[in-house]
């Protein structure tokens, strides 16, 4: 009676600890796997930019024209190399958002 009562108790303590890890378990990411990231930030360009954007998004902002080695400015916007790099050695921002920019700020953009 009594020790048989003590031992189902024991045995539903441990399964009630069990399920509340096992169901905890879950609610947290463990390990590598899809997690849920917010989007990034809109991109808006400065008022007073010195390059407006063009309409078609292949373009590249400042020479209007299909871009030519790709190149992605810490702002977000994707010029032309000669064209970013120009932009760079001249003003140290990036025409579109007037954010400071640096040489090594600039990363080649890989289109196939």
């Amino acid at each position: 009676g009594a020790e048989h009562s003590r031992h189902l108790i024991l045995v539903l303590v441990v399964a009630a600890r069990v399920l509340h890890w096992w169901y905890a378990s879950d609610a947290q990411p463990s390990g590598p796997g899809p997690r849920r990231l917010r989007p990034p930030p809109l991109l808006r360009p400065c008022r007073d930019a010195a390059v407006p954007l063009p309409a078609d998004k292949g373009l590249c902002p400042i020479c209007r024209m299909p871009r030519v080695n790709a190149t992605l400015a810490a702002s977000g916007y994707v010029f032309c190399y000669r064209c970013i790099v120009g932009a760079v050695e001249v003003g140290g921002a990036c025409p579109v958002t007037r954010m400071p920019l640096t040489m090594a700020s600039l990363r080649k953009v890989y289109e196939h």
